[in-house]
C-alpha cells in the first residue's frame, strides 16, 4: 500500500501490525533505537535516502535495481559506503552517529553475490584497525559473523559460520541476531546455525565509523562484488517469527514523501478469511490508520481427470478425431475456465482452444473438447490450464500423443511339429499372415531351410519364397494351406520361415519355425475321437469313442489306449484303460478296429461350461533300448443347462441370452431406480445351484441400445467414523467392459452416501436385455481396516428406448379408446394390449413393439373401413337414384360389413377396398355418370372430392407416422451391426482373439441381417416418400432409383476417399444397394410394359369394332 506523509521535520514511524517496528531520536545516537534502516539505492537528488537520519559517504557504488525499488552495486575494487562515527570526532557530526549494541543485536540485509572472492559485507573495526569489532561476511559456500568483547586481538572462538548453496547471483536474504553468548545465523527466513561462543558484550570503546562493502576505514583488501539492499540493524534480538515477517516483508521509499510496505504472506489456509491494516505515525503525535482489508486464502484448481480418446497408440493415427475429457477439482468453488494447450513436435508455442464445460462449476466441473489431428505424422504434446476467478492457474502434466500410421504386422504357423512317413505327401497345415497396422503391406517369403520343398496349395507352386500383398485396404489377413513330401530317410528338421515386410513395415523381417519328423523302421501310433456329442445336457448321457492304429513301418508291442475324464464324467458302460497288445505296421485301412467306446453319465451337480477330454495311446517298439511310442489328442466339449426340469443347474442363469441359459432358473426382483436413487429388492432365484447369487440386486438401470452408456449407483458409509473408498470391482457378465469413472478415492464421512459413476466402454458386447451387475466396493478406514461392501443391479439394454415404448402404449390406448366408443369387439386388440402391458412391465420393448405394430394393424383397418363405408353407401344410394347398376358392389359391400361385424377389421378393410373399386369400375359407363354430371355437376364433383379425400387421408397420418418410427429403428439396427462387424474384425485381426473360422461365422451372421436390414430401410424410405409426396407407383419407383444411385455413390465416396469403411462391410453394402436397384428397375419396366400391352388391347378392341360396323 501506499503511504504519503507531510514532512514536519520530525522522525517518522511506520508499523506494520503483524511486528512492533519503529525508530526514534533526535540527536543521531541510535543505541537506544530499535533499529536503524538503510535503504541503500533509494535516491533524492544527488543523496542516498536512509530511513535513519545519520550521514554516509560514498566511493563509487552504482544504484540499480534491487530486490524491493532500488539497490546498491558494489564491483569488489573499491566501491563501499562509509557511516562515520560522533565518538571519534570524525567531520559532520551534524550527519554522524553512533550505533551501539549490547548484549543483543540483530542484522539483515537482502544481498546478491557477484563474482567469487572472500568479501566483506558489513563491519566495524578498532580505530586503528589492528582488531575487529563485529563483522557479517559472504564467502562463495559460507556464511560468517564475528562479535568480540575486548581490544585484543582477534579470536577465532567468537566466530559464528554455515555452509550455505545457491549464493552467485541469486537474492538471499540474511539475518544475524545476539542473543548473550547465543548467535543465530538465517538464510532465507530459516536458521541455519546456532552458536553459543559468542560473547555477552561488545566492545566498541575504540570503535571506528560503519564499513558497508570492504574490511574497514582503509584500502587495499575485502572488498565486496554483489549487490545489497534493505540493510537493518537492531539493538535488541529479533525472534525467528520476526526474522520470517522480515524475509517476507519490505518498507521502501520513492520520491520525498511516498512509502511502499511490501509484505509476502504465504501458507493461507484455504477458505479463511484474513484482515488486515496499516498504521504510521510520526514524532509530534501525528499517526493514522489505514482502512481493514480482508483476503481470502485461495487454491489453485486441481486435476481429478485427465484423458483422451482414443489413447491407444494404435488406434491414434493421422487424421483422427482426439476426445479430450477433464474433470476440474476447485475447492473454493471458483472455477473459471479451462483451456487445452497443444503442439506438435515442430511447433514452438502453444495453441490454446477453450474447452466446453459438460456440467455446472462448482467444486467439480466437467470439461471436454475434440481435435482434429493432421494428416502428417508426428508427435504431439498436450496439457490443460485451468485458472479461477481470482487468477489462481493449475497446470496438468504434459502427455503426449504419438500420431503415426501403424505398419505392424505377424506371422505365425498353428503348429508345432508335424510327422510322417517316408516318401508320405500330406497336408502340413496353415500358416497365417495378419496386417495389424494402417497400411497396405507388401509380404516376400524369402526362403526356408526344410530339405525338400513344400508345396503351397494356395500359389499351386512349388517355390520356397513367393510374394503377398495385402492389395487396397489395412488389417487383412492371409492364410496359406501346405502340402508337402516327406524324406526316404528319418530325420527331424527345423524349418525357419524367413518373411520381409516391404516399404516401412514393422518389424520389417519376422520369422517362425516348425518341426518335420520323418520316421521309418518303428511303430508310429496314430490316435483320433471319432465318435462324439460336441454339446451335451446336464444330467445326460451320451456316446464318447476314438481308436488307435500303428502307421509305422514295425510293428508296435503292448499297445494301450486310456482315457483321461473330468470327475463329473461317470463311465456307464466300456472300459477307460483299454490293452490292443501288437498292432501291425503301417495301418492304412479306413476301419478303426482298435477302438475304445464309451457311453458317459454326467453328475446331476455337474456345472455348466466348457470341459476337455484327453485319450492317449502307448506303444513300444519290442526293444529294451528303444523309448516307448506315444500319441495322444484331446476334445473339448460344451455342458449346457438342462432346460424344463424344475431345477436351476449350477452355473446356470436366467437371462434368456446368457450362454448358460436355464428356463428353471428365476429372475431376482429388482425395483426401477428414479433419479439415481436406490431401491431395495428382494432376492429370486438365479444361476450357480441355488439362486443365492444375485438376490441381493437393489435396483434396475436403462440404457438404449448404441446410445448413453453411463450409469451408477449408490453406496453408504454405514458406520459413525470417516472412511475412504479404496477400491472398486465390477463383476458378473461382461465385467471387464465396465470402467468405474467416479468414486474410487472417495472420502464418506459418518453415515455418508454418494453415487458411484460407471460406463459402458464396449457397448456392443451388451446384448439386447438383462445384465446382472455386482460391484464390490472396498471402504478403509483410517488405520487401514476394510470392509467390501457388496452391491447387485439389474442393468436393462433396450433395442427400443423406453420413450418409443411411451409413445406405443398411448398410441394403443387412444385406439383402444376409439373403438370402444364406436362399439366394436374388443377381444383381439385387448389380448394384445394385455400382451404389451406385460412387455411393457417386464421391459421387453422389441416385442411390445412387434405386438403393437398388429394392434395398429387391426385399429387402422376398423377406422379406414368406418371412413370408407359409410362413403360408399352413399355413394351407392346416389348411383341408384341414377339408374346406375352397381350389384357387385352391393354384393361386395355387405360381405365386408359382414366380415367387420364379426370382428376381423384387417380382411374387412381389404373387402371394402375391393367394393370401392367395383363400385369405380361399374359407375364408369358414360350415360349414368354423363348424365348424373351435367344434373349436379356440383354434387358430383363433391362426391369425387369426398371419395377420393376418404380413400387416402383415412390412414395416412397413423401410416406416415408408422413409418418413421420404422426407418429409425432400422437405422439404429444397421449402425449396431456395422459397430458389431468392426468389434468382429479387431478381436481377430488385430487382438487375435477369435479364429478365422469363428470370424467368418460371426461376420456371415451379421452380414446377412445387415443385408435384410438395409433392404427394408430402403424399401420403407420409398414407402414414406410415396405417401408423403402423393406419388403413384411409377414416380415412387423412379424417384427410389434416383435415391439408390445416390447413396451408391456415398458409399463409394465412403470407401473410396475418405476410408470411412471396411472393404468387406463396402462390398456387402453396395451388393444390397445393387439388388434392390433391379428389382426397382424391373418393376418399372413391368409397368411400362403393362401400360404398353394394354394400349395395344384398346386399339386392337377399337380395329373390331370398326369392323363389325362396316
Amino acid at each position: 500500500q501506499d503511504i504519503t506523509i507531510t514532512s514536519d521535520d520530525e522522525w517518522y514511524v511506520l508499523r506494520q501490525n503483524i511486528t512492533d517496528a519503529e525508530w526514534i531520536d533526535d540527536d543521531g545516537t541510535i543505541d537506544d533505537l530499535r533499529f536503524a534502516f538503510l535503504g541503500l539505492g533509494e535516491t533524492n537528488g544527488s543523496f542516498y535516502i536512509d530511513y535513519v537520519k545519520f550521514y554516509k559517504e560514498e566511493s563509487g557504488p552504482t544504484y540499480v535495481d534491487g530486490k524491493y525499488e532500488k539497490a546498491l552495486q558494489f564491483d569488489g575494487t573499491d566501491d563501499y559506503v562509509y557511516v562515520p562515527d560522533i565518538a571519534l570526532n570524525e567531520s559532520k557530526p551534524d550527519r554522524s552517529t553512533t550505533i551501539e549494541f549490547s548484549p543483543d543485536a540483530t542484522i539483515m540485509f537482502w544481498v546478491k553475490r557477484g563474482a567469487s572472492s572472500d568479501d566483506m559485507i558489513i563491519g566495524r573495526y578498532n580505530e586503528d584497525e589492528s582488531d575487529m569489532i563485529w563483522h557479517v561476511s559472504l564467502s562463495d559456500s559460507t556464511l560468517s559473523a564475528y562479535f568480540d568483547d575486548d581490544a585484543t586481538a582477534y579470536d577465532e572462538a567468537y566466530l559464528t559460520t554455515s555452509s550455505v548453496s545457491g549464493v552467485a547471483d541469486t537474492w538471499h536474504h540474511v539475518a544475524i541476531t545476539k542473543d548473550n553468548a547465543a548467535c543465530n545465523l538465517f538464510w532465507d527466513g530459516a536458521v541455519v546455525q546456532t552458536s553459543y561462543g559468542c560473547p555477552n558484550t561488545i566492545d566498541t570503546s575504540r570503535a571506528e565509523g560503519l564499513s558497508i562493502g570492504r574490511k574497514s576505514n582503509s584500502t587495499g583488501s575485502f572488498y565486496f562484488n554483489g549487490t545489497l539492499d534493505e540493510l537493518k540493524i537492531f539493538n535488541e534480538k529479533l525472534t525467528d517469527a520476526e526474522i520470517d515477517v522480515h524475509y517476507r516483508s519490505s518498507l521502501n521509499k520513492y520520491g520525498y514523501n511516498n512509502w511502499t510496505l511490501y509484505i509476502n504472506q504465504t501458507n493461507l489456509t484455504v477458505g479463511a478469511s484474513y484482515n488486515y491494516d496499516i498504521y504510521y505515525a510520526g514524532r509530534a503525535s501525528f499517526s493514522s490508520t489505514s482502512e481493514i482489508r480482508r483476503i481470502s486464502g485461495n487454491a489453485a484448481p486441481t486435476f481429478i481427470l485427465v484423458s483422451n480418446t482414443p489413447s491407444s497408440i494404435n488406434d491414434v493415427d493421422p487424421n483422427t478425431t482426439i476426445y479430450f475429457t477433464v474433470n476440474v477439482s476447485d475447492t473454493d468453488s471458483n472455477f473459471d475456465t479451462a483451456i487445452l494447450q497443444y503442439r506438435a513436435t515442430a511447433d514452438s508455442d502453444w495453441t490454446n482452444v477453450t474447452m466446453t464445460n459438460t456440467s455446472a462449476k462448482d467444486y467439480y466441473t466437467g470439461l471436454n473438447i475434440s481435435l482434429d489431428l493432421g494428416a502428417t505424422e508426428t508427435n504431439y504434446t498436450y496439457r490443460i490450464y485451468a485458472n479461477d476467478t481470482l487468477g489462481s492457474v493449475g497446470l496438468s502434466g504434459n502427455t503426449t500423443l504419438q500420431a503415426f500410421w501403424d505398419r505392424t504386422w505377424t506371422m505365425g504357423f498353428a503348429y508345432d511339429s508335424v510327422s510322417g512317413r517316408y516318401n508320405q505327401n500330406k497336408e502340413i497345415g496353415n500358416l497365417t499372415v495378419n496386417n495389424t497396422g494402417d497400411y497396405a503391406l507388401t509380404v516376400v517369403y524369402v526362403g526356408d531351410d526344410s530339405p525338400f520343398g513344400l508345396y503351397y496349395k494356395d500359389s499351386g507352386e512349388t517355390q520356397t519364397s513367393f510374394t503377398l500383398t495385402s492389395n487396397a485396404t489395412s488389417k487383412e489377413s492371409k492364410t496359406i494351406q501346405m502340402n508337402g513330401t516327406f524324406g526316404a530317410t528319418d530325420r527331424n528338421d527345423t524349418v525357419i520361415f524367413t518373411a520381409v515386410g516391404l516399404g516401412q513395415a514393422d518389424p520389417t523381417t519376422l520369422n517362425d519355425n516348425f518341426t518335420l519328423l520323418t520316421f521309418s523302421g518303428g511303430a508310429f501310433l496314430e490316435v483320433g475321437i471319432d465318435n462324439y456329442e460336441a454339446s451335451v445336457n446336464q444330467s445326460s448321457t451320451f456316446e464318447l469313442g476314438g481308436y488307435v492304429r500303428n502307421i509305422g513301418d514295425n510293428y508296435s508291442y503292448d499297445t494301450d489306449l486310456n482315457w483321461s475324464l473330468p470327475s463329473e464324467f461317470t463311465v456307464s458302460d466300456g472300459n477307460a484303460t483299454n490293452q490292443f497288445g501288437n498292432l501291425i505296421s503301417r495301418d492304412q485301412s479306413g476301419t478303426y478296429t482298435n477302438r475304445s467306446d464309451l457311453n458317459i453319465t454326467l453328475d446331476e451337480t455337474i456345472s455348466a461350461g466348457f470341459y476337455t477330454v484327453y485319450l492317449l495311446g502307448q506303444g513300444t517298439n519290442g526293444t529294451e533300448t528303444t523309448s516307448e511310442t506315444n500319441a495322444s489328442t484331446s476334445l473339448t466339449l460344451t455342458v449346457y443347462c438342462s432346460m424344463d426340469d424344475e431345477v436351476c443347474g449350477t452355473g446356470c442363469s436366467y437371462v434368456e441370452n446368457a450362454t448358460f441359459y436355464d428356463s428353471d432358473c428365476t429372475e431376482p426382483e429388482a425395483t426401477i431406480l428414479e433419479g439415481g436413487s436406490s431401491s431395495g429388492g428382494g432376492g429370486g432365484g438365479g444361476g450357480g445351484g441355488g439362486g443365492d447369487e444375485f438376490s441381493k440386486s437393489e435396483g434396475s438401470f436403462e440404457l438404449s441400445n448404441g446410445e448413453g452408456s453411463k450409469f451408477y449407483f449408490e453406496i453408504e458409509n454405514k458406520q459413525n467414523k470417516t472412511r475412504t473408498i479404496s477400491n472398486i470391482f465390477p463383476k458378473g457378465e461382461n465385467a471387464e467392459y465396465i470402467e468405474v469413472i467416479s468414486g474410487i478415492g472417495e472420502e464418506l464421512s459418518a453415515l455418508e452416501k454418494i453415487n458411484i459413476t460407471v460406463e459402458i466402454n464396449a457397448p456392443a458386447y451388451f446384448n439386447a436385455g438383462k445384465h446382472l451387475l455386482q460391484f464390490d466396493v472396498v471402504i478403509k478406514d483410517s488405520v487401514g481396516a476394510s470392509e467390501t461392501v457388496q452391491k447387485y443391479l439389474t442393468l436393462y439394454i433396450l433395442d427400443v428406448p423406453r420413450e418409443v415404448a411411451d409413445e406405443m402404449m398411448a398410441a394403443a390406448d387412444e385406439y383402444i379408446t376409439w373403438m370402444e366408443e364406436i362399439g366394436l369387439q374388443m377381444t383381439e386388440v385387448d389380448n394384445y394390449f394385455t400382451l404389451m402391458s406385460s412387455d411393457y412391465n417386464e421391459v421387453e420393448f422389441s416385442s411390445l413393439q412387434e405386438r403393437f405394430e398388429f394392434l395398429e394393424e387391426i385399429a387402422v383397418a376398423a377406422q379406414e373401413f368406418v371412413e370408407i363405408n359409410s362413403s360408399l353407401l352413399e355413394s351407392i344410394s346416389h348411383a341408384a337414384e341414377f339408374d346406375v347398376d352397381v350389384f357387385e358392389t352391393k354384393k361386395l359391400w355387405l360381405l365386408a360389413n359382414v366380415i367387420f361385424n364379426r370382428g376381423d377389421y384387417v380382411l374387412a378393410k381389404q373387402r371394402i377396398n375391393e367394393a370401392q373399386s367395383m363400385y369405380s369400375y361399374e359407375t364408369k359407363g358414360e350415360f349414368g355418370l354423363a348424365y348424373y354430371s351435367k344434373k349436379n355437376p356440383v354434387q358430383a364433383l363433391s362426391a369425387l372430392i369426398v371419395l377420393m379425400g376418404i380413400g387416402f387421408f383415412g390412414g395416412y397420418m397413423s401410416r406416415k407416422g408408422y413409418l418413421k418410427r420404422k426407418i429409425t429403428l432400422l437405422k439404429r439396427e444397421e449402425a449396431l451391426l456395422l459397430q458389431l462387424m468392426q468389434v468382429v474384425q479387431r478381436y481377430t485381426f488385430k487382438d487375435n482373439k477369435l479364429s478365422m473360422g469363428e470370424y467368418y461365422e460371426s461376420m456371415g451372421q451379421y452380414e446377412k441381417k445387415l443385408s435384410k436390414t438395409i433392404r427394408d430401410r430402403v424399401k420403407t424410405e420409398s414407402q414414406l416418400t410415396r405417401i408423403s409426396h402423393l406419388q403413384n407407383k411409377k414416380e415412387g419407383l423412379a424417384m427410389e432409383k434416383a435415391k439408390l444411385i445416390e447413396m451408391m455413390r456415398t458409399l463409394q465416396d465412403d470407401y473410396l476417399n475418405k476410408g470411412k469403411l471396411d472393404t468387406r462391410i463396402y462390398e456387402n453394402m453396395l451388393k444390397t444397394y445393387a439388388k434392390r436397384l433391379t428389382d426397382v428397375q424391373e418393376e418399372m419396366v413391368f409397368l411400362e410394359t403393362r401400360k404398353m400391352l394394354k394400349k395395344n388391347n384398346l386399339k386392337s378392341m377399337r380395329l373390331e369394332d370398326a369392323k363389325k360396323k362396316e
